[in-house]
This record gives C-alpha cells, sequence and structure tokens, in this order.
C-alpha cells in the first residue's frame, strides 16, 4: 500500500519564539531609528547655534590679508544683542548693518530662534551661553570665554616723533581720536601722556579707525581687535621733533642710539663721540633723568668704570667719579652703558623700565649731552 507522508506545521512554542525574536529586531531597529534621528536633530541644532554665535561675535575663521574681518553684530553695534530678535530686526541702531544670521535663517524671522525639537534658545548673554533644552540632553554653546574678552580690550597707543622720541612737553598738543569701523562713528578722543602713551580702555572686538592729530600733521591707522587683546599701536609724526639732542662741549650725543635694554628694560645704553682733536679722559660725570630710579653700574665700552658695591645707589642729579683710566680719542665713538636702575636707593629694590625717560649726562670736560629713551 502506498503511504503518503504529510508535512507538520510549527508548534505554537516555534511561533512565539519567531515573534519573540521579531519583535527584538523590531524594538532594536526602532532604537537606531530614533538614535539616528536624535543625533542629527543634535547636529542640526549644534550647527544652527553656531551660526546665531558668528552672528553675535563674529566668525573667527573670516581673515584677509592676515586680519580677521569678521565680528557679527558686536563688531558693529558696540554691545552685545540684548535678545537674538536684534540679529535679524534693526533695534533702531546706526551701526547696525544686519541681518548677521545667514539667508535660510533670516528668511524665517521666527525659526532660527528654535532648535531642531522645536523648542525655544535660551539666550543668556551675560554668561555668554546659548542653550538648547528640547532633546533627551541639554546642549549648551558656549558664545565666547567671558564677556570682559568681547567687551573690555585695549588699544595702546605709543606716540613718537620721527627720531621715536616721546612728546614730553608737546603731548598736550596731541589728540588721538578712535573711530568704529566702517561708518566712522566716533568712539573716544585721548591726549597721550609726556612718554607718549594713550590707552583706550573697555573696547569690544571689532574694526577701527585711529586719527591722531599734531598741528598739521596727522596720522591715521586701521586697528583691528580680536577678543581678549591689547593692541599695541605705533603713532609716529614724520615732521615733530620734540626732544633736542643738542649739549656742549666736545662730546656729543650721536643721534639714534640711546636704547633701553635688558628683560625689565632698566638698562640704558647710549653713544657719544669726540669732535674734538685732543684725548679726552674720563674722570666724572653725572646723569639727570625724570624717572624715580637709582642706578648701580656704569661701562664705557664694556668697562666697568663706577659701581655702587652693593651700598647706595647712584641718584639722578648725583656726580660720581669714574675709574680705570678710560679716554676718549679725537673723532672715535665710545658706548656708554647706565645699568640696573632699582626703585630704591638701598637694599631690596626692583627693577625700572627706563623707556621714555628724558637724560641729561654731563662729563667732567663740561660737555653735556641730551636724549630721550624710546620705546
Amino acid at each position: 500500500m502506498l503511504r503518503v507522508k504529510t508535512r507538520e506545521g510549527f508548534t505554537l512554542a516555534e511561533l512565539l519564539v519567531v515573534i519573540v525574536i521579531l519583535g527584538i529586531i523590531a524594538a532594536v531597529a526602532t532604537r537606531s531609528v530614533i538614535g539616528a534621528l536624535q543625533q542629527g536633530r543634535a547636529q542640526a541644532t549644534m550647527k544652527e547655534m553656531e551660526a546665531i554665535a558668528h552672528a553675535i561675535v563674529g566668525n573667527p575663521n573670516l581673515i584677509a590679508n592676515g586680519e580677521r574681518i569678521d565680528f557679527g553684530f558686536v563688531g558693529d553695534v558696540g554691545r552685545l544683542p540684548n535678545s537674538l530678535d536684534e540679529l535679524v530686526q534693526d533695534p533702531g541702531d546706526p551701526n547696525w548693518h544686519g541681518p548677521y544670521l545667514d539667508v535660510p535663517f533670516a528668511g524665517d524671522t521666527q525659526g532660527y530662534k528654535y532648535d531642531a525639537w522645536g523648542k525655544e534658545y535660551i539666550y543668556d548673554n551675560n554668561n555668554l551661553t546659548l542653550r538648547s533644552v528640547g532633546g533627551p540632553d541639554t546642549i549648551v554653546y558656549r558664545i565666547a570665554s567671558s564677556r570682559s574678552d568681547i567687551l573690555n580690550n585695549h588699544i595702546l597707543v605709543t606716540v613718537v616723533d620721527r627720531a621715536d622720541n616721546p612728546p614730553g612737553a608737546a603731548h598736550d598738543s596731541i589728540t588721538i581720536s578712535l573711530y568704529r569701523a566702517p561708518d566712522g562713528i566716533f568712539e573716544n578722543s585721548l591726549q597721550p601722556t609726556p612718554h607718549g602713551i594713550a590707552d583706550f580702555d573697555s573696547v569690544t572686538i571689532g574694526r577701527y579707525y585711529l586719527r591722531a592729530v599734531y598741528n598739521n600733521d596727522t596720522v591715521v591707522k586701521v586697528v583691528t581687535v580680536p577678543p581678549r587683546a591689547i593692541v599695541d599701536v605705533t603713532v609716529r609724526f614724520v615732521n615733530a621733533s620734540w626732544v633736542s639732542t643738542a649739549g656742549a662741549g666736545n662730546l656729543v650725543y650721536v643721534d639714534g642710539t640711546a636704547r633701553a635694554f635688558g628683560w625689565w628694560r632698566d638698562n640704558v645704553r647710549f653713544e657719544i663721540r669726540n669732535t674734538s682733536s685732543d684725548t679726552i679722559y674720563y674722570t666724572s660725570m653725572s646723569c639727570t633723568y625724570d624717572e624715580t630710579a637709582w642706578y648701580e653700574q656704569v661701562r664705557i665700552d664694556g668697562f666697568t668704570v663706577w659701581d655702587y658695591g652693593g651700598g647706595a645707589r647712584a641718584a639722578s642729579g648725583q656726580t660720581i667719579t669714574l675709574t680705570g683710566n678710560r679716554y676718549i680719542p679725537p673723532t672715535a665713538v665710545d658706548t656708554i652703558q647706565i645699568r640696573n636702575f632699582k626703585d630704591n636707593f638701598m637694599g631690596i629694590a626692583f627693577p625700572v623700565d627706563m623707556r621714555g625717560t628724558n637724560f641729561t649726562v654731563q662729563f667732567n670736560d663740561g660737555s653735556i649731552v641730551r636724549f630721550t629713551v624710546p620705546f
């Protein structure tokens, strides 16, 4: 007899195993899809937050001719925005040149304020942070490390004449004005000290025009101020001559040789020339200067001719006796160093920076030389 075999179906247990496996696969796939969606939203949110930060303080990667050119809202207006609305809506400030967000954001006057989950960003202009709270984890974007880095920078101006001398008594005839680019909106005006220093503080990041005027001489410079900066600017009036180096006698100052040197700029060197036809011996000298300081040593062409020996340092106007039988032949040039200027005449003392100091040096033969130590 012919037997026909029939195929048996799945048992209930087998079906349950298959269903469980399919459920696990579906759960894993769902979690993966949700995770990918959340990651995509987080990345989109971070990208949008970066765009908003650049709109506020500029993009540091935008460079032209070696200098940063983008400083955003702060660079134009000179302050932080009170709200994100000011990035796309003119707050009525003549310096506003927005909108500061790219077209995809500026085209939607409200969408740029919301993260990828539809929650509004929290902008804190005191701590300079932007927060997204729509996702499973709060995202914090720091716009800058501190308000001071953005709002309290310095432009330090040094004013000199054509020979790098500071203005001295002429300082009150000099006016230095600061204007915000690109419209030239006036910010502040200062006069330098007799040493030629003018410090513009509380300067926000951005680009500026610096205009210095002395009599009929005008100097204009473009200044870029990045975050956390002290920007040094030298203004040189090429038609000015503020300090006379004319002296008396046969020993004359060699123009342009005065310098402060050393780590603390507490040493001064200069050169003199013997214009006579006779050899002149050094036996004594005095240095008079307009800085509160005392010095410890004098050298002529590298030879020590006076040293305080650990006792009292020499003061301005004091005559000191020179040793070593040093002399300068006719037409020769000697280098003189006055070293280790300190802030106390005896004992423990700190170095004194002698840049910008006016000197009058008198030698035993009656020769007098004058110079100013440049910055």
